[in-house]
């Protein structure tokens, strides 16, 4: 019996109310709920083969015997711990030679975030790296062996997250621990989903096991649910309702193929909370990703709810410091501008995006449709709802 209280003492954290007497025959069966969940939804991951060109399937095992190890770590060795799966992970679902590479390539990039020189130098070496690492992957992919792997997987660790990383050590008063920062990067579901949630390090670094252990773990699990069942219906919507679009002749077809087409987003909601549900069953508890899309009253609202990560790390690394530099003249003036520069940004984010993962650089007139028109409306919407809100004042 004291063996079972210890086990428990461990899973629950040190502060945890499952210390209380009663309450850990409470905490083991529902921590064994979560297991039974998990073990089910690895099977029905492998029995439907969900996104078994990614490896989706394979990755589970690492999920599930990775979670009961560290769940029954001490806290302080969880996040050293979270690294050195990675790397396990990384010659599972790869082979040898490529997990070699990436990890090589990590080191790097990692390495030059970590000179002891200024953001602004290290920002610099950092962008001319990455130059030069997508000048070979775009004229010698053959010196990158399965470059077709390597590259994408390393591009979908730092594109993004290496600027909010180096905005954000600029205000940081005690730097975190280099597992921590090599777990921000690392973060092993990245190795097969590469189309990855830009998490944003201030709250990866915050939301660390800052609830009860057990909230998170189930929390973790709920979203990978969801993300199954989002990933089974987009399926679903593809197979049997999308029509060609060389075969559109009604405007009823065409109503329905922009509505199917607006349903497809279920698919990148399901790999995003199968990725963010994977860090919360690590102690990672991340916030919502989508906040019910196809409820939104409006444009502005689709942009609040949808992709949160991506909304957030816009404001902060591009709509912010452009703003307070034109709100000089004129908030609504300012405001305006700065939202369609945004959006013509995140137009070749995007495509910068698409290089990483694909090989090329796609400079479409839809794609620049879609986003300066998305964007103007946004920008109408947020003057409608500013002029309301000073009316009301």
């Amino acid at each position: 019996m004291n063996k079972v209280s210890s086990i428990i003492n461990q899973l629950s954290g040190k502060d945890s109310k499952y210390h209380l007497p009663g309450r850990q025959v409470a905490f083991g069966i529902k921590y064994l709920l979560i297991l039974v969940q998990l073990v089910v939804l690895s099977y029905l991951v492998n029995r439907y083969a969900v996104e078994s060109h990614l490896g989706l399937p394979t990755l589970f095992p690492v999920i599930l015997a990775g979670f009961i190890i560290h769940s029954l770590l001490p806290l302080k060795y969880r996040l050293s711990f979270f690294v050195l799966l990675g790397i396990g992970a990384a010659f599972w679902l790869l082979s040898w030679l490529p997990a070699l590479l990436i990890l090589a390539l990590v080191g790097v990039f990692f390495g030059i975030l970590q000179l002891p020189l200024s953001v602004q130098l290290r920002s610099i070496i950092l962008l001319g790296s990455g130059a030069v690492f997508a000048g070979i992957w775009v004229y010698y992919p053959e010196i990158i062996p399965e470059s077709y792997k390597v590259v994408p997987i390393v591009g979908s660790m730092f594109m993004f997250r290496a600027s909010i990383y180096l905005h954000e050590i600029r205000y940081e008063k005690t730097p975190a621990p280099i597992r921590q920062q090599l777990a921000y990067f690392f973060m092993f579901p990245n190795l097969i989903l590469t189309l990855f949630p830009v998490v944003d390090y201030k709250l990866f670094r915050k939301t660390y096991y800052d609830r009860e252990p057990l909230e998170i773990y189930q929390k973790g699990t709920r979203w990978l649910i969801r993300g199954f069942f989002h990933l089974m219906l987009y399926r679903i919507v593809y197979y049997y309702f999308q029509p060609n679009v060389l075969e559109l002749q009604s405007l009823g077809e065409i109503a329905t193929y922009f509505l199917t087409t607006y349903l497809l987003m279920v698919r990148l909601s399901g790999l995003f909370h199968t990725s963010a549900g994977v860090l919360c069953l690590f102690g990672f508890n991340l916030p919502a990703l989508f906040h019910n899309y196809y409820l939104a009253s409006g444009f502005s609202d689709v942009w609040r709810r949808i992709n949160t990560y991506w909304r957030d790390y816009v404001m902060k690394i591009l709509y912010y410091p452009i703003y307070f530099k034109l709100r000089k003249y004129g908030k609504q003036s300012g405001m305006v501008v700065t939202i369609l520069i945004v959006f013509v940004l995140s137009w070749l984010l995007h495509s910068y995006q698409w290089f990483w993962l694909k090989g090329n650089f796609p400079l479409r007139s839809v794609d620049a449709v879609f986003w300066i028109s998305w964007g103007i409306l946004v920008a109408i919407n947020s003057v409608i709802q500013q002029d309301a809100s000073a009316k009301k004042k």
